[in-house]
Formats: structure tokens, C-alpha cells, sequence
């Protein structure tokens, strides 16, 4: 039952059409040129624009979404609607935590995922430069005020506490033996993870910026 039910959340993930491919407004994947009639369900991803369904293979359109500061329909070029944009944080999540990463992420686009994310859930002045430019000592700080946040906002209980806890003292003791890019793109990396730990996401951006703002 519970597989079950995993499985039904996974595809849901999907969007329309993942079952049951009926009209769809492009024959085929953008980058693999497969058949959207013959995508893997575990590998489709679609959304709805004006009436008519877009699908694509995730990694597809993923990777092209993080081609710009807002994401957009590759073939209508409409900016893609919050949902969408969410589902595709969740799909990425997904596959990061069952150990079937896409492509490694460079630092440019780590720090854009982050702005997608930061925008999603309201915060629509962050952009790529907003974590691209954070030097070295404003992450020492940003941890040190990051700690305090964990223990007096979250339940020691829940995900974010534990993961949030031991991110920031692993990052404290690598700041010795870290050169300032390493550690910026590791601290980029690593925050991008947190915010996929909650399924709502937005008291941790929330609580993020903060910390930013106060150190």
C-alpha cells in the first residue's frame, strides 16, 4: 500500500498526460527528439500553457530551464507558471534523494536554481548574483546565525533542525582548509539541499534571508 502510494505521488509529479498521453502540442522531445508518446512515465514531465500540454523528457527540460532567470516554455517562450516551476524543484529532489542525480550542477547554475527557488515561494527580488557574489566571510556568518534560527524556529524533531544543525557545524570546521570560491560553492551546494528537505519550502527561505540580512 504504501509503495503504492509512493508510486501514484511520484507520477502525479509527472503532470498531465503521464498515464495517458493524449494530445500533446509537440511530438517530440526538444533535446532527445524521443516520441513524447513514448517517454518513460518515470522520466516524463508536462505542464498545461493556454489550453494546450507541453511534455518533455525531466532532464530536458530541467537543464533548459536553468538556462535563464526566469524559466520559460522552450517553444512558446511563456514564462512557466509557479506550479510548474515548483513540480520541477520536487522532480529534482526526487531523483537526488534516490541516488539518480541528473548532471552535476555547476556553480553559476546551483545559484540560479536557488533564485528559482527563493522565487517560487514569493521572495522575487533574489536572483543568480544574490548567491553568485556572497563572499566567503558572509557565509561564516550566514551559518552562525543560521544555528540560532534552527534551535529557537524548528522542533529538534524535525528534518530541518537535524540537517540544518549538522550542515552548519560541518561548514565551520571546513573553513580552515577551504579556499574562498571551494567553500562559497560548496555552501551554495549545500543550501540548495536544504531547501528540498521541507515540502514547503517557504519559512525556510524566509528564515534563510534573514540570516543573510542579519549577519
Amino acid at each position: 500500500m504504501i509503495r503504492g502510494y509512493l508510486v501514484r505521488a511520484r507520477l502525479a509529479l509527472g503532470g498531465p498526460g503521464v498515464l495517458r498521453r493524449g494530445d500533446l502540442a509537440n511530438d517530440e522531445d526538444l533535446a532527445t527528439l524521443t516520441e513524447t508518446c513514448r517517454i518513460n512515465p518515470e522520466d516524463y514531465f508536462a505542464f498545461e500553457e493556454n489550453g494546450k500540454v507541453w511534455a518533455f523528457e525531466f532532464p530536458t527540460i530541467f537543464t533548459w530551464s536553468l538556462r535563464s532567470e526566469v524559466p520559460v516554455n522552450p517553444y512558446t517562450k511563456v514564462p512557466l507558471s509557479t506550479e510548474t516551476r515548483t513540480r520541477l524543484v520536487r522532480l529534482w529532489s526526487y531523483h537526488t534523494r534516490h541516488r539518480n542525480p541528473l548532471n552535476v550542477l555547476s556553480f553559476d547554475e546551483t545559484c540560479r536554481f536557488l533564485a528559482h527557488i527563493f522565487q517560487n515561494n514569493g521572495f522575487t527580488d533574489i536572483g543568480t548574483l544574490s548567491f553568485q557574489e556572497v563572499p566567503k566571510v558572509a557565509w561564516v556568518r550566514f551559518y552562525r546565525a543560521f544555528q540560532q534560527e534552527l534551535l529557537t524556529m524548528y522542533s529538534p524533531e524535525s528534518k530541518v533542525h537535524r540537517r540544518g544543525i549538522m550542515m552548519c557545524r560541518r561548514m565551520e570546521h571546513f573553513i580552515i582548509g577551504a579556499g574562498s570560491h571551494m567553500y562559497c560553492e560548496i555552501s551554495a551546494t549545500n543550501l540548495l539541499r536544504m531547501l528540498c528537505v521541507p515540502r514547503d519550502p517557504y519559512l525556510l527561505c524566509f528564515s534563510i534571508l534573514s540570516c543573510f540580512y542579519r549577519g
